[in-house]
Order: structure tokens, then sequence, then C-alpha cells
């Protein structure tokens, strides 16, 4: 443990000198990966796919606010939809606003997560933002992953049902929105917005409490529970999502998760303390979990060794050698 707290606060103290550009490099990272994700699940228009666009657009969100990231995501999903039929855009349309329109008023600094999320479930990593989220996040942070999820759902409703929208044809509408709509919100995708939802209230509830090793307990606890609806929702909805997949990236993404919880928040409970005081009104009980001491740490707490007779640079001057009777005069002068 105390090796990943070094790590996390080189990290840190990296990230602080190079932020400017490291943000940058992160809004470019997640804007390729968005947009690469929706090339290929659709791919229906041949402007909306074109990747010198996709290039302009990623390197655009590099200077842009990271809003700018899901707006250029939803152009890209609504062009693509229009492709596919007026129906398929007109619902794209309708459903990017609703979920803008929460986002906006709700939760507006989570809107990398709006991004992210659909490119994690697409790699088969959906629990991993749950988890961080519910980690590191308040639970309002559920209305960012779960419209994540939405988008992603409509984008498969459209990938799955390509055969059946082009057999249809463009008079069919009422088949062709029952397929779309029904598409986006599946069984399937039903259950992984609860299991979404679940992860991050679970998560957030048990790295609350007081018991030791509480913020890592929580990352199994909450691929636990991700794994309880699929179950569920293979059981009783018959939704036929992969077990084995879904455990593989389950234990990938807790993995993840249980580092990066480790680098930045590395408690040692073991010299852990529970502090008892009280007022006039209440009885306080205080749990204090000290943070694992780097090697830097211990270098700049631990004395200088001196030979007999040294002081230290900082040191002040021997307090046999003032004298305190002329400085009282002093003060007392100067009063």
């Amino acid at each position: 443990m105390s090796g990943l707290a070094e790590f996390g606060k080189r990290m840190k103290m990296f990230y602080a000198r190079w932020s400017v550009y490291l943000d940058m490099l992160f809004k470019l990272v997640l804007a390729l990966a968005s947009f690469i994700w929706i090339r290929a699940m659709t791919g229906y228009s041949s402007l909306f796919s074109n990747v010198f666009l996709m290039l302009v657009l990623a390197i655009l969100c590099m200077v842009l606010p990271l809003t700018a990231i899901p707006v250029f995501d939803g152009i890209l999903i609504v062009g693509q939809a229009f492709s596919v039929g007026l129906d398929a855009g007109a619902v794209a349309i309708a459903l990017y606003l609703v979920l803008l329109i929460l986002f906006l008023r709700f939760v507006p600094d989570d809107a990398w997560e709006v991004a992210a999320m659909p490119v994690l479930t697409w790699i088969g990593l959906p629990v991993l933002l749950p988890v961080w989220c519910g980690l590191k996040r308040k639970p309002s942070a559920l209305l960012a992953v779960d419209s994540g999820l939405v988008l992603y759902g409509f984008v498969r409703a459209l990938h799955a049902n390509e055969e059946k929208l082009t057999e249809l044809g463009s008079s069919a509408y009422a088949s062709r929105l029952k397929l779309i709509i029904g598409g986006t919100f599946s069984d399937r995708m039903v259950v992984l917005i609860l299991a979404a939802t679940a992860v991050i209230i679970m998560v957030y509830s048990v790295r609350n409490l007081s018991a030791d090793n509480a913020f890592l307990i929580s990352v199994p606890f909450g691929g636990a529970v991700y794994l309880a609806f699929i179950l569920l929702g293979n059981a009783v909805l018959h939704t036929g999502m992969n077990l084995v997949t879904g455990i593989i990236g389950t234990v990938a993404a807790c993995l993840i998760a249980g580092i990066l919880e480790a680098m930045d928040t590395p408690l040692d409970y073991k010299k852990s303390e529970h502090l008892q005081f009280e007022d006039d009104e209440y009885y306080y009980y205080v749990k204090a979990v000290p943070k694992f001491a780097s090697d830097s740490d211990k270098a700049a707490t631990e004395p200088e060794e001196l030979m007999p007779g040294e002081k230290r640079a900082d040191d002040g001057p021997d307090r046999h050698d003032v004298d305190y009777e002329q400085k009282l005069e002093d003060s007392l002068k100067n009063l």
C-alpha cells in the first residue's frame, strides 16, 4: 500500500505540473474513443462517418469545455439516425433533447461520464464507471451514467435492427418506431440501467461506513451487485447477456477501480484512532484514520543527522544565547 501511495503522490505531482496539457490530452482521447464507437456501431452516413471530420471535432474538443464532447456525440448520432430514416432522426432528436435538458439541469459537471459510459459498455467494462462514481461522486452522478447508457441503447437498437428497418421501408412508421424505441429500452438495457444505478448507490453507501477498509470493500461489493443483476436479468427477463464476459469485465473493472482508489486514498487502518469528547449538548465519537506516508513524506519528516555541536541550518539561535530581559525592555518601549 505504501508503494501505491508513493506512486499516487508522484502521479498527482506530475498532473499538477502538466495539468493543462494532460486535460487537453484526456479530452482528445475521450472524444476520439467516443466518435470511433459511434462510427463502429452505425456508419450509415458517409459524411458523419468521415475520419477527417471526426479528427476536426476531436481537436475542437481539446480546447472546448468537456460539455462539447457529448454535444458532438449527439450531432453524429442524429446525423447517422437521419441516414436510417426520418423517424429514426426524429426519435434521436427528441431523445437527445430530453437527456440534454436533464443533464444541464442536474449534473452539468458530469459531461465526461455521459461520453465515457457508452464507450466502456462497448468494450465490455460497463461496471467501471458506476463503481468509480460511487467512490468519488454523489448518487446524483447516476443521471449522467444512465444518460450514457440510454444513448448506447439507441445506437445499439439501430445497429441490431438495421436489416429489419431496411425491409420495412420508410412508410411503415409504426413498426419502425416500435423497433427503434423498443430496442432502446429493451429488457437488456433496462437491466443495465438498473444495475448501474444500484452499483452507484450501493458503493456510495458502503464507502461512507466507518468500517475498516470501507473504500476498498465497496469495490467488490459493487461488482457483486452488478453480477447479481445480470443473473436476475438472464433468469427472469431472458436478456441473454453473456455471463462469462460479464464476470471477466467485472473483475477487470474492480481491479482497475481498486488500484486507482488505493493510489488516491491510501488509508492505514492499523493506526486508526477512536476519539471521544463532549460539549453541553452532545457526545462526539470520532474515528481518525491516517493516510499511508510515502517515502518522500518520511524523508521530509525524519530529522537530519548532525555532528556533535552542529546545528541545523533552519534552527534559530540557542535559547541560552537570547537576552530575554533586553527583549522585554524593547517590547515595553515599543508599547
